[in-house]
């Protein structure tokens, strides 16, 4: 398999948007890990029963408010911090003198484009996709427009170079904010719809059309870690759709909410308790059997973003493979022996963070074929993520060996 795609991969890891979209994300690691932790202790930790029998309500409010906050100023402003830092690389990939100009020119149309109520929900994952859109386009046009000599103000040769170029960019940025503006009033005037919700729209239809069946389940698990192999948090978009799912559980159907946590979200988006496990046990290489230690307790909770940006597994091509792959076949799996009754059909429904094994215990009560499905799956999923780990250590050793 990877001599067959070979030359596919290697075009994508040297693809300068792709990069300067990998080189973000890399950037933005410490604060989306702040941000797993201040999840885990926000919406897992404090919402246990020993914390609400051992707090009052009030106190819990509070130390929600403190994390909440901590993940609003880390992954609550993502998309603002990606237009921002995309634009800064892409002109680093391709030499362009002034990275920091971009950086501030993409920030700027990132709020053209935003919602003229404030759109604060916006600045987080679910701006995500424009923010990479604005962030490559804009880049690419303003370093095209600043090429052309006709478009700079001459001030003369005694001012200082930063007031140079400032005037010699005026131009430049005022037409593209003119053009930005304009695609962002005409969509909204056409639509009533601003152009984020516009992009939601178009991913989440056809979720809707699938419903809970297998077919939909597939659907589900492919818009999921597709989206999120190349650093766009799916919860916009798959939200939805949850609750046609939770429906179809009350219905007593094979494929709901529940049997998804269990099977296609063993440790989060992309089933990685397995790779969690591979990293802690089987490693060859000191940082990642380092990173997969500091993503235990996130991964049980099904936090992956710690794995998923600290790998990584976002933009790179080997581990994108197995990201998208693993849980479908776990879903494939799982429905086939509900089918033909090896394991019971999960009939209460769980919050996202339940962790490995209790999911069987709550969604399914405590049926221990389910139990034991739960693990046969954890190792088949090791045995996968394991094979695809190797294959990345080895590109990692390879590199080492050309560098040095």
């Amino acid at each position: 398999m990877r001599e067959k795609l070979d030359n596919f991969l290697g075009w994508i890891a040297s693809e300068v948007h792709l990069l300067a979209i990998r080189d973000a994300l890399m950037s933005l690691i410490p604060f989306l890990s702040i941000s797993g932790v201040a999840t885990f202790f926000a919406w897992v930790l404090l919402e246990s029963a020993f914390v609400k029998n051992a707090l009052d309500p009030n106190t819990i409010a509070v130390c929600q408010q403190f994390f909440i906050r901590i993940g609003n100023g880390c992954l609550g402003l993502m998309s603002v911090l990606l237009v921002a830092m995309i634009p800064y690389f892409l002109g680093r990939q391709k030499g362009f003198h002034n990275p920091i100009l971009l950086s501030v020119t993409g920030l700027c149309l990132f709020f053209v484009f935003n919602p003229l109520d404030g759109g604060w929900s916006y600045f987080g994952t679910q701006g995500v996709l424009l923010a990479m859109i604005i962030g490559l386009t804009s880049a690419e046009l303003f370093m095209k427009l600043a090429a052309n000599e006709k478009l700079r103000i001459d001030v003369g040769e005694n001012v200082p170079q930063a007031v140079k170029d400032s005037f010699n960019s005026l131009i430049t940025i005022l037409i593209m904010i003119l053009l930005y503006a304009l695609i962002a009033t005409v969509l909204s005037a056409a639509t009533g719809k601003e152009a984020i919700a516009l992009l939601s729209d178009i991913l989440q239809k056809p979720l809707l059309n699938v419903g809970g069946s297998l077919p939909g389940a597939i659907v589900y698990t492919l818009v999921q870690t597709l989206l999120f192999s190349v650093g766009i948090h799916p919860g916009a978009v798959s939200a939805p759709l949850e609750a046609v799912f939770i429906a179809a559980g009350a219905e007593g159907k094979i494929v709901n909410y529940t049997f998804l946590c269990a099977f296609g979200m063993m440790g989060g988006t992309g089933s990685c308790l397995g790779l969690c496990v591979a990293l802690v046990l089987f490693s060859k290489r000191k940082e990642l059997k380092q990173v997969g230690r500091l993503a235990v307790i996130s991964e049980i909770f099904n936090i992956n973003e710690p794995l998923s940006f600290g790998v990584p597994i976002v933009f790179n091509p080997i581990l994108m493979v197995a990201y998208v792959l693993i849980p479908l076949s776990n879903v494939i799996i799982g429905y086939f022996i509900t089918k033909i009754g090896l394991i019971s059909v999960y009939s209460n429904t769980i919050p996202w963070s339940t962790p490995f094994i209790f999911k069987s215990i709550i969604g399914a009560n405590g049926d221990i074929r389910n139990i034991i499905a739960e693990l046969v799956v954890l190792v088949w999923d090791t045995f996968l993520w394991l094979t695809f780990l190797r294959i990345y250590e080895k590109q990692l050793d390879r590199e080492e060996a050309e560098d040095a």
